[in-house]
């Protein structure tokens, strides 16, 4: 009678174990392009996430340098203007990128002639010393020079974290 009992026991622990096998399905993200993608999950419970990236325009400023050249054409007209523009980027994991912050930089020519000039900037926080020289620009346009500071220390961008010294020389024709 024990013999029985048990061999009925075994019985249904089997094909318990083979009715689970074979309907139990383990939940999980099954979208190998998720970020959080299971090789061991057979059905998808919806739990998938993607990597999504904003890119944000933040704060701008601009500065205008004069010529102070009283034998020019252009004494104490505003000659050259600087747009310093922030823009952050961002993730929502840290498994698909980290968090920064660029200062790009346009420098526009505000005359009615081609000016040649050279430009130092010096940002004491981040630090860095950039010189270019001679930069042309024709009369009123504008030459975009890029990525100034890349700092992915700083997740939200603002103009406060650089403080800058400019320096130009400038020549027309």
């Amino acid at each position: 009678m024990l013999t029985t009992k048990v061999s009925v026991f075994l019985i249904l622990l089997t094909s318990l174990t083979i009715v689970c096998s074979i309907g139990c399905k383990q939940g999980g993200c099954t979208d190998k392009a998720a970020i959080n993608y299971s090789n061991t999950a057979d059905k998808d419970d919806g739990s998938c996430l993607y990597c999504k990236t904003t890119i944000a325009k933040g704060d701008s400023f601009s500065v205008t340098m004069k010529d102070n050249n009283s034998v020019g054409g252009q004494y104490m007209v505003d000659v050259i203007k600087y747009t310093f523009t922030n823009y952050s980027t961002n993730y929502n994991s840290k498994r698909c990128g980290t968090d920064s912050c660029k200062t790009m930089l346009t420098i526009q020519n505000l005359v009615n002639w081609t000016t040649c000039f050279s430009y130092n900037i010096q940002y004491l926080s981040p630090a860095l010393d950039t010189m270019h020289y001679h930069i042309n620009i024709p009369p009123y346009q504008s030459v975009d020079l890029g990525v100034m500071v890349s700092n992915p220390t700083i997740t939200s961008c603002g103009i406060p974290h650089a403080i800058i010294y400019l320096e130009g020389q400038f020549l027309y024709y």
